[in-house]
This record gives structure tokens, C-alpha cells and sequence, in this order.
């Protein structure tokens, strides 16, 4: 057997590890989306409903962390209960997805009864 074969087998082998391992990912996701996510999950509608609204006053106001534009004056804010500030347009669907704050991961409250249960256990 020649080196250049041994070359190749390591090279099959390798690429059959890294296409069973991503196989094996796909199906955790697949199972993720179906079943149990992994990571927190949304917040509540009443949670999101709760988040003040405001106009944006001044310049001063800062950045939306979500799409990191500037939060320009007469624009339609949302402010969590920790204090950080983002455009509406881009706090809501991130809500959608997950229950916290972008930048200092304060949880909001989830209709998942689970999920807070382990939350208060914590």
C-alpha cells in the first residue's frame, strides 16, 4: 500500500466522521424545532405587551443594539424592564424568539411553564 492510499483512506475516514457528526446536528435542530429548543423561550405576549413605548426625545438616546442604527428623534421606541432601549421594529420579532435583553440578557417572562419553573428553581 502506498503512501498516497494511506493519504486517501485518512482523508475517506475524515470526511465520513464530519458528514455522520453533520448528519447528527441537523437531526438535533430538526428535533429542536419540533420538540424542545435548546435555549430560552420566547416571551410572553403579555411580557411584550407590557414593554413601555416611547418617542424618541433626543439624539442622545443611542443605538439600537439589535440592527445597531441610531435611535433618531420621533421614532417609535421600546424600553425594557432593565432599562435598554431599541427601535420597536426590532425588539418585537426579537421577543418572538427569545426572552431576553440583547445586551444584558434580563429575562422577560415566557408562557412556558417549564421553563419558568426551572427559572425559579435557579
Amino acid at each position: 500500500m502506498s503512501h498516497d492510499d494511506l493519504d486517501l483512506r485518512w482523508i475517506i475516514a475524515d470526511t465520513r466522521l464530519l458528514v455522520q457528526n453533520l448528519f447528527r446536528n441537523v437531526e438535533q435542530t430538526r428535533n429542536g424545532i419540533r420538540g424542545r429548543r435548546g435555549g430560552a423561550p420566547p416571551a410572553a405576549k403579555s411580557a411584550m405587551e407590557a414593554v413601555e413605548t416611547f418617542e424618541v426625545a433626543s439624539s442622545s438616546q443611542g443605538d439600537c443594539a439589535v440592527c445597531t442604527d441610531a435611535m433618531v428623534m420621533g421614532e417609535i421606541g421600546k424600553k425594557l424592564p432593565c432599562g435598554h432601549c431599541y427601535h420597536e421594529s426590532c425588539i418585537l420579532p426579537w421577543l418572538r424568539t427569545r426572552n431576553s435583553c440583547p445586551l444584558c440578557r434580563f429575562q422577560l417572562q415566557t408562557d412556558d411553564a417549564e421553563y419558568e419553573s426551572k427559572r425559579r428553581r435557579e
